[in-house]
C-alpha cells in the first residue's frame, strides 16, 4: 500500500528542510517563567521592513517568521535567541504538514519613528 501525499511532506519537512546541512539552523529557545533554554532547528526569514508601533511611543517593531518542526514544545510568551538577539514569540501558527510558523518580533525604540536606527 502506498503512503499517503502528507506523509511524504511530513518526512521532508524533517528530513530535508529542516535539517541544518540544508536550510535550517540552531536557535536557542527560552521558555518562559522557568528560563529553561533548549536547542530548536528551524528556519529563519525576516521581514526586511520595520513597521512603527505609535502607541508604543514611536517603536519600531522587527518581524519575522522561524518555521519549526510540530512537535517543538514552544509557547507565546517564549523568546529566541537569533544573531545575538531576542526575538519573542508574537503567535504560534497551526501545525500544517509537520511543522510549524511561529511569528516572532522584536522592538527598538526610535525617537523619529522613521527606522534610522535599524541596521
Amino acid at each position: 500500500m502506498g503512503r499517503q501525499l502528507s506523509d511524504k511532506i511530513e518526512d521532508d519537512v524533517s528530513n530535508v528542510f529542516l535539517r541544518t546541512k540544508h536550510f535550517a539552523r540552531t536557535f536557542t529557545y527560552t521558555a518562559p517563567r522557568t528560563g529553561t533554554t533548549s536547542s530548536i532547528v528551524g528556519v529563519w526569514t525576516p521581514d526586511p521592513t520595520p513597521r512603527i508601533d505609535y502607541e508604543r511611543g514611536l517603536e519600531n517593531v522587527l518581524t519575522g517568521k522561524l518555521m519549526v518542526a510540530s512537535d517543538e514544545s514552544v509557547t507565546k510568551d517564549g523568546s529566541f535567541s537569533i544573531d545575538s538577539e531576542n526575538w519573542f514569540i508574537e503567535s504560534v501558527g497551526p501545525i500544517d504538514h509537520g511543522d510549524m510558523c511561529l511569528v516572532l518580533t522584536r522592538q527598538i525604540t526610535s525617537h523619529r519613528g522613521n527606522g534610522a536606527n535599524i541596521q
